[in-house]
């Protein structure tokens, strides 16, 4: 039932994925280390220095534990500090409410998923499979709102026509979100592909986990493919795509402003998204014609689910 993008075939010039290290969080330390400058958390740049970022005894002095013992955590010799160590090192590295979340998890592997584990696929849980199939029903029933649902690796497993309408067929049932931000028309046609991609790869990193075998995939595709994907992936930013602005184009109309908001599905890994026009605006009266075209359509499909 499960359909996939097509896998491309790495080449011999490219540098190989290589598969999470046994010490993510110290990982991620790392690369979030290398990342903030001195000034940012109020200490003094001298003039020689070298080091890319901060150092491991000024973010332990700012956590407040030894330095030993950040080290330790880098290395992946302890590999589980506690809330209040992981709170201070937050503090060190400027990390947000998402980043400590994901920390967190990187630091407590009893949360992760087996090596073995697949894409969960419609039958193997009947409450999970009635409840996605309730949201099937309630995205159909907004014909005026481009809605979809994601799974945690960014596929998308359902979709209502208006979205596939709005995104120009880009939002439907078995693409994957990371994929087609890095597909050539997304490229070029997006007004600020940077950023775009930015967030699509932090959401893959936030929501996904290292051991499933499905984000191994998508994450592989990309590396193999994409050396944009492999820089963005390397700063190990991860947080979730919450709310904010969004620019899409719709025939008669041209580019216009739209908002998306998410929001959890409890008790799954799923995410639900909505596209909309705040009251009143040209992105509003854009977006019901468009509704009003794809309802009037003689051969309306259904939401699709994956």
């Amino acid at each position: 039932m499960t359909r996939r993008p097509s896998e491309l075939t790495p080449t011999k010039a490219e540098p190989a994925f290589q598969r999470p290290s046994e010490s993510e969080l110290g990982d991620y330390l790392r690369a979030r280390r290398a990342l903030v400058q001195p000034e940012a958390v109020g200490l003094p740049r001298e003039s020689n220095r070298r080091v890319k970022g901060l150092r491991r005894d000024e973010v332990a002095a700012i956590a407040a534990i030894s330095c030993d013992y950040y080290l330790r955590l880098e290395q992946g010799r302890d590999r589980q500090p506690s809330d209040q160590v992981l709170r201070g090192i937050g503090r060190a590295l400027l990390l947000d409410e998402h980043a400590l979340t994901y920390a967190a998890r990187l630091a407590h592997p009893d949360a992760r998923v087996s090596v073995t584990t697949a894409v969960h696929s419609v039958g193997t849980d009947p409450t999970h499979d009635a409840q996605l199939l309730g949201l099937l029903d309630l995205l159909d029933q907004w014909a005026a709102t481009p809605a979809y649902i994601t799974d945690r690796n960014q596929d998308i497993v359902m979709a209502n026509e208006v979205a596939g309408a709005l995104s120009g067929g880009t939002l439907k049932a078995g693409a994957n979100c990371v994929l087609t931000v890095f597909s050539p028309g997304v490229r070029q046609t997006a007004l600020d592909w940077p950023s775009l991609a930015l967030s699509a790869v932090a959401a893959l990193r936030y929501h996904g986990r290292s051991r499933d075998l499905r984000f191994a995939e998508v994450v592989a595709t990309l590396w193999a493919a994409e050396p944009e994907f492999r820089h963005l992936w390397a700063r190990h930013d991860a947080y979730p795509l919450t709310f904010g602005p969004t620019v899409h184009h719709i025939d008669g109309a041209g580019l216009v402003s739209l908002r998306y908001q998410s929001f959890a599905v409890p008790s799954t890994d799923h995410t639900l998204t909505i596209i909309f026009g705040e009251p009143g605006t040209e992105g509003s009266f854009a977006l019901a014609q468009l509704a009003a075209r794809v309802t009037s359509a003689q051969f309306s499909m259904p939401a699709h689910y994956l």
